[in-house]
């Protein structure tokens, strides 16, 4: 996948960048726990991180930072369980 493809706005490669950076950042970075919520496989997760070219902290980064990890772009994607199953909701800004 070429890079320009996620990097565009509105697209469907950059809202689903969006949804991987949305989940890793909500599971603190834990690839196996961030791919369960998604509903994919961990090595699709790692192909996935791969491709879109995501910075995936070690353990022992996250473990020696004083702040919390902050995602790499601003998500406008909230993640919520409904019914046994994870929900990605695109959030939109008013005026937009």
């Amino acid at each position: 996948m070429r890079k320009s493809a996620w990097s565009v706005s509105g697209t469907l490669a950059h809202t689903e960048r969006k949804a991987l950076i949305a989940s890793l950042v909500a599971c603190d970075y834990n690839v196996t726990k961030a791919s369960r919520m998604l509903q994919i496989g961990r090595s699709s997760m790692y192909r996935l991180i791969k491709i879109y070219e995501i910075s995936v902290p070690s353990s022992a980064e996250r473990r020696d930072e004083v702040q919390p990890c902050e995602p790499v772009v601003e998500a406008d994607i909230r993640v919520t369980f409904e019914n046994g199953n994870y929900v990605l909701h695109r959030m939109y800004e008013e005026g937009r």
